[in-house]
């Protein structure tokens, strides 16, 4: 059985590029003589960056392309949809698909190209469905709630399965979307901030950057820059702050909020208080968990997240929202209320007067961390779902 691992993200991508690059290395290393696997990419820059960091060769279905990106729009259109289904026409993915004889498509990342797989079974990973709770943040405008369902309602009616990070994602996808909980699994990979050992090589990294956060106790959050991530917060928490010698620095893309936290941090006077960066080198952001204080997450998405879990990793305190935070994980955070600006402060102040707990919580979190992305467990639990549908296809295909 031939199997195509797609990951669609961008190289910029923060957390999406680093759990495919994971996946990735995660389905390479499993030796199943009825399996065989290769990896699709969907841009050039992907390809390059995989071969360079992982040595690994990729099938490129560019969506980039000229003549992709006309075919992918007329797809949209209802009409050649139906000629498409009714005359048995192979829309451009699938033919690339027929092409390279793939049996199964596993998608690691939401993606559009799953309303093209008509004919292949697929299997398919939803990330998040936060709009469900919170439509009202503008990112989720645009036609982007819109866009969002009709790719969970496509993959809902046609997947093998459907691929969530935890039980509690798995139970709210379940309700809120009316599946039988039978077709969900959850699978969760770790970030590769994580895997690879690099942290220390501070020749990568400019005397600038270094200067910039030597000496400082800064919370560390980094997230790109939407409305949702909650940087808000923050801000207006460190106005309680006592610790005058306490920093936070934040990290990520602007994806249209990143003015207004500019402005806000400015109207409150604490410019001095915030360092603010782009999109980093993951040598940067390794250097950055290794000397944070701790890491902080309010985001109104992810009940986990990579940050939760780079924390972990790190050995660091993490404060992670209690509203959405997963049940499992909640005696390995602190957790804060969002809806008080002075609880970051309770909090900072309580880890000076209870050092041994803040120790025993990060130990703990440490060891979840290291049972919970153990590769042979990741690899067993990625064969068994192939395995599942293996034993289908053998009803119709030899």
């Amino acid at each position: 059985m031939k199997i195509a691992i797609v990951a669609d993200v961008l190289i910029n991508s923060g957390g999406g590029l680093h759990m495919a690059m994971t996946a990735f290395n995660n389905f390479r290393k499993i030796n199943n003589p009825n399996f065989e696997i290769v990896f699709v990419s969907t841009n050039k820059d992907l390809s390059v960056l995989l071969n360079k960091k992982l040595d690994l060769k990729t099938i490129l279905f560019d969506k980039n392309d000229i003549l992709n990106k006309i075919l992918l729009k007329l797809h949209n259109f209802s009409f050649v949809n139906y000629l498409s289904i009714k005359y048995n026409f192979y829309n451009i993915f699938e033919k690339f698909l027929k092409k390279n004889k793939i049996d199964l498509i596993f998608f690691l990342s939401p993606s559009s190209l799953v309303s093209l797989c008509d004919k292949t079974n697929f299997i398919y990973t939803i990330w998040e469905f936060q709009h469900k709770f919170t439509p009202f943040f503008p990112e989720y405008k645009s036609n982007s709630i819109e866009n969002k369902d009709a790719l969970n309602d496509f993959a809902i009616k046609k997947a093998f399965k459907l691929i969530l990070g935890n039980n509690t994602d798995l139970n709210n996808f379940s309700k809120i979307y009316n599946v039988n909980a039978e077709r969900l699994r959850t699978l969760m990979f770790p970030s590769y901030l994580t895997q690879i050992k690099n942290e220390n090589n501070l020749d990568q990294i400019d005397f600038e950057f270094q200067e910039k956060i030597n000496n400082k106790k800064f919370l560390f959050y980094p997230a790109q820059f939407w409305a949702h991530k909650n940087h808000e917060y923050i801000i207006n928490s460190f106005e309680k702050i006592d610790d005058k010698n306490l920093y936070c620095i934040f990290t990520g893309i602007d994806k249209g909020n990143l003015n207004f936290i500019k402005k806000l941090i400015d109207k409150k006077k604490l410019n001095e208080k915030f360092i603010i960066f782009n999109y980093l080198s993951n040598e940067k952001i390794q250097y950055l968990y290794n000397k944070c204080y701790a890491v902080l997450f309010p985001s109104y998405v992810g009940s986990h997240s990579f940050p939760l879990f780079e924390g972990f990793y790190y050995k660091k305190p993490v404060i992670y929202n209690k509203y959405t935070i997963d049940e499992d994980l909640k005696n390995m955070v602190f957790q804060i209320d969002i809806e008080d600006k002075n609880d970051l402060n309770n909090i900072i102040k309580s880890f000076i007067s209870n050092k041994s707990g803040i120790i025993n919580k990060v130990d703990k979190a440490n060891t979840y961390f290291e049972e919970k992305f153990n590769a042979k467990a990741i690899q067993d639990n990625i064969e068994k779902v192939l395995n599942e549908y293996e034993k289908f296809q053998k009803k119709w295909k030899d």
